[in-house]
């Protein structure tokens, strides 16, 4: 009898050892869980912002992931650049459906259509003490991005209030 009691009690500490181990972690309480579609709707919530789109995903060989964001400006866009760069690049490092491990992009242009003009972002990012890696797009590594913002996924950020309408421009030029 003693040896079916004590077998049991062994059994019952070894299945709340090994449950505790096979569950998947939860949600990290510092960064809520956030997709890319609560990043594209922050990002089509800026004033002056026309279009938005997000894109990701495997890039080169397995285990690079590339993450990023284009948005198309009214072609009047006065506000802080650098302050939109910034709030950008935090809501692309907050979202936990995707871990970027290449690049994180940025690519922000004034107006649609054929009248489009590319906005040169090398100052905006110098002034965030960011160096941009890319070549047709403002694009920054993962190591950038944790000791910019912090671990992955980022905390949300909050809109600036220099990216209400009416701020002056500044940290960007449209590229010829």
């Amino acid at each position: 009898m003693r040896t079916i009691i004590g077998r049991l009690a062994l059994l019952a500490m070894v299945l709340v050892g090994v449950s505790g181990c096979s569950q998947a972690p939860g949600p990290r309480t510092s960064s809520p869980s956030r997709s890319s579609a609560d990043v594209l709707a922050a990002l089509k919530a800026i004033p002056g912002v026309e279009d938005a789109q997000i894109t990701g995903g495997p890039v080169g060989l397995p285990g690079q992931v590339e993450y990023g964001a284009g948005l198309a400006l009214a072609t009047d866009y006065h506000n802080d650049v650098a302050a939109l760069l910034d709030y950008i690049l935090g809501q692309l490092w907050s979202q936990s459906a995707t871990k970027p491990t290449t690049t994180i992009t940025v690519s922000i242009q004034l107006g649609t259509g054929s009248s489009a003009r590319i906005l040169e972002l090398g100052d905006a990012g110098s002034a965030l003490g960011l160096t941009n890696v890319g070549t047709r797009t403002f694009a920054v590594s993962p190591a950038q991005m944790k000791q910019h913002f912090g671990a992955w996924p980022g905390k949300v950020p909050t809109l600036p209030a220099s990216l209400d309408s009416g701020s002056p421009a500044t940290s960007a030029t449209p590229a010829p």
